[in-house]
């Protein structure tokens, strides 16, 4: 053998017992979430908002209503959750908490639209809580 391949010999070598090193590693990642992959709480929701990303495709920015008060947006953990989430979900699209946009998606946990919706008209029910709206002068 030369110089040069016992180098690459040896560097092989190396690499080669790296890497065994870490299939327990591996093995143990396996067996703790076997399906963990897509199965997280993002994954769940962009799943759930991909019939939303299908309609507001194109759409620069749309509205965004919840359930959950408007003013907790911004200060209750689990309605700023819900709302990033969904931004992220919607992509390139913007959400504006507003509704004077023109098309609002409606993000609602239970059953039904709240009724102090009443601006606004459902044009489409998504499923999973999930609604699209007009403004009536739209």
């Amino acid at each position: 053998m030369t110089t040069p391949s016992r180098g690459k010999t040896f560097l092989l070598v190396v690499i080669v017992v790296a890497l065994l090193g870490h299939i327990p590693l591996l093995e143990r990642a396996i067996r703790i979430a076997p399906n963990a992959f897509g199965n997280d709480k993002i994954s769940r929701h962009e799943k759930r908002f991909d019939p939303v990303h299908t309609e507001v495709a194109g759409i620069g920015r749309v509205g965004y209503v919840t359930n959950l008060p408007a003013d907790s947006i911004s200060t209750d953990p689990i309605a700023v959750e819900h709302f990033y989430i969904a931004q992220y979900a919607l992509a390139p699209t913007v959400l504006v908490l507003d509704t004077d946009t023109g098309l609002v998606i409606g993000d609602f946990s239970g059953n039904g639209v709240p009724s102090r919706l009443s601006g606004l008209k459902v044009e489409k029910t998504l499923g999973d809580g999930l609604f699209l709206f007009r403004g009536k002068n739209q």
